[in-house]
């Protein structure tokens, strides 16, 4: 009876073992895959950051040459006023 008690007891102590290094296993896995994924994300949030400036500089490049544009078309608009004007001058002259 001792004799059976003790290979259990070496068994169930195997077996402790044995959970304590599949659970190190595990952990150790984990944690590389954790430091994979937080890797990963830090390179996917720069290129996301870069993304996102590269799109606020081509908005505020796309207001410019909106201001520009109407700056330019108010330019125009008082050049072809002032056309007429010296056309109209001309006539009744």
């Amino acid at each position: 009876m001792r004799h059976a008690a003790q290979v259990l007891k070496n068994e169930n102590q195997q077996l402790r073992e044995q959970m304590k290094e599949f659970i190190h296993s595990k952990t150790m896995s984990i944690i590389q895959t954790q430091a994979e994924l937080h890797h990963s994300l830090l390179l996917k949030t720069r290129v996301l950051n870069r993304t996102q400036s590269d799109l606020d500089k081509c908005m505020k490049h796309k207001e410019e040459m909106r201001s520009e544009m109407r700056r330019l078309n108010r330019k125009l608009k008082r050049a072809q006023e002032a056309k007429q004007n010296e056309d109209l001058n001309l006539k009744f002259c």
